[in-house]
């Protein structure tokens, strides 16, 4: 700052670029390739390589979907566009940067252990896997290759887990005992102890968002809703202590036999660092990401690339939702707080469903209505597949 004097820009164009560079340095590469993809990145690398480089053909780039998607990488490109032409070096040098984010992911990929994806086992190996990990003591620890070759990869279904877990199959419905309420979503696989345990060394991070700082009243519950246009509880978690960054990945990992798109946290941050290090397979195929409410509100050492306003496809998302939805709570959190544990968690249960049973009544009236939004935009910008999950401590 400022740039260069044959890389013409402006103040408003220098904080777009740093934005971009800041997100580079401090985030993984995963954020600029959702779901495996680099349809984006790879736009703009064929354009800046090209022999015969034009700012038309880059406009004609930055009008792609998959790039107007990625608002800091097109944003960043778009501000350096004068540049870009007047000198050749400055092309070279983004696209050596575009090049290195996707020479980073192999790296992660020989680091982890896993060249070429999980291999997927025969199934009497999967068998015994699964059964070796079920007979192990609760604190030992397996790798999270050996997690994903026993219970990511092969389908999971309900009755394989069950037959694995038999000494559980009695307390499924009774959320006082497992500590989990989530109708329609049955535990498919178990969340073992992770080689490498979690430490302030390795699990603390730089942002300012604290969490697990409620020392005067018990853990609480956790939510997790869905982005719809009238959002739904998917479930209601127990917590035994603080809330932590695992546990949105727990949670998906456990129940859901297709994983969402993206998770909305206000942990997002840390969620994806610990994704990383233990389940390096959601880590590429799930997007974490900040609600709009604390992202402004308290993350100060997080980059813009975990803002969901970074994203064209968020910006229809309610990402408050949840924060809504427990707005009931506290104003009645008076009485909620002298309440025993086995209570309180009765009275969340009873208030979500209560609410999920208002939410679909709504949709039901709305579906169609002219004051409402259009089916398309609906089915394109609000009903898309995501999860928010949040926290309602006693």
């Amino acid at each position: 700052m400022p740039f260069l004097p044959h890389v013409l820009g402006m103040a408003a164009s220098m904080l777009k670029v740093l934005e971009f560079v800041r997100a580079v340095t401090v985030d993984p590469v995963f954020v600029w390739a959702p779901q495996g993809s680099w349809v984006a990145v790879d736009a703009v690398l064929g354009v800046l390589l090209a022999n015969n480089f034009s700012v038309a053909a880059l406009a004609t780039v930055l009008r792609l979907p998959e790039v107007k998607e990625q608002r800091l990488l097109r944003g960043a490109v778009a501000c350096l566009g004068p540049g870009l032409e007047a000198d050749p070096d400055t092309r070279k040098l983004l696209a050596a940067v575009l090049m290195t984010l996707k020479r980073r992911v192999v790296e992660y990929d020989k680091w982890v252990g896993d060249e070429s994806g999980v291999m997927a086992l025969d199934s009497a190996a999967v068998e015994a896997l699964r059964y070796e990990m079920a007979a192990a003591h609760p604190l030992q620890t397996f790798s999270h290759k050996a997690y994903s070759s026993g219970w990511l990869l092969p389908p999971a279904t309900v009755a394989s887990y069950r037959s694995v877990y038999s000494e559980h199959t009695d307390q499924w419905d009774d959320y006082l005992r497992t500590g989990i309420w989530a109708p329609g979503l049955p535990a498919l696989r178990p969340m073992p102890c992770f080689s490498g345990a979690a430490t302030a060394n390795t699990d603390l991070p730089d942002c300012n968002h604290l969490m697990g700082t409620e020392k005067t009243h018990t853990g609480g519950t956790v939510g997790a809703f869905c982005t719809c246009s009238h959002p739904k509880c998917l479930g209601v978690i127990v917590l035994t202590g603080a809330e932590s960054q695992r546990m949105p990945l727990e949670f998906v990992a456990q129940l859901f036999v297709r994983t969402p798109l993206t998770i909305i946290y206000d942990f997002a941050c840390a969620t994806l660092k610990s994704a990383l290090v233990r389940l390096p397979w959601i880590a590429r195929r799930v997007a974490p990401k900040c609600n709009r409410f604390h992202w402004g509100e308290n993350h100060t050492d997080c980059s813009a690339a975990l803002s969901p306003n970074s994203y064209a496809s968020m910006d229809a998302i309610n990402t408050s939702s949840c924060e809504e939805r427990n707005a009931l709570s506290r104003r009645q959190q008076h009485h909620l707080r002298q309440m025993k544990q086995d209570q309180f968690i009765t009275f969340t249960v009873y208030q979500q469903a209560v609410s999920n049973a208002v939410a679909i009544h709504r949709d039901s009236k709305a579906f169609g209505a002219a004051h409402k939004w259009p089916e398309w935009y609906r089915r394109l910008h609000v009903d898309v597949v995501g999860t928010i999950v949040h926290s309602d401590r006693r």
